[in-house]
């Protein structure tokens, strides 16, 4: 099922790739994403379809504006993405994650170590 999952995400990517069309980020990283580790206490990053949102706790945010998706499904099942985002204050910044289909899905940030995960919708059940 995972590497079924893992095709189709990176075959979707591919049209968009050839598209021609504005960069849109994966519905897969779309979402409010956190880490349980200590150090990451109160961050977020969020990701919508054009922008990303790194907050550092409730009053201190960042958005940034997507300019470029980029995608690769490696070995184990994996993808990994780099997105090319900036704003008038800071253009040409690019962030690498690599996805996994796991249930629930979890992804790395560049090279850290740490998983981070989808957090439930604001106001959802646990």
């Amino acid at each position: 099922m995972h590497a079924r999952w893992a095709a189709v995400f990176g075959f979707s990517l591919g049209l968009l790739a050839c598209s021609g069309e504005t960069p849109v980020v994966p519905r897969a990283l779309l979402g409010r994403w956190v880490c349980a580790d200590a150090r990451y206490a109160g961050r977020s990053l969020s990701i919508s379809q054009r922008s990303l949102l790194f907050a550092e706790d409730r009053t201190r945010s960042e958005n940034f504006a997507v300019s470029g998706v980029e995608s690769h499904l490696l070995p184990d099942g994996s993808t990994d993405i780099t997105i090319a985002y900036g704003n008038e204050e800071a253009d040409g910044r690019s962030l690498r994650v690599q996805l996994f289909p796991t249930a629930p899905p979890s992804l790395q940030i560049g090279d850290r170590a740490e998983r981070w995960t989808l957090a439930p919708a604001r106001g959802a059940m646990p």
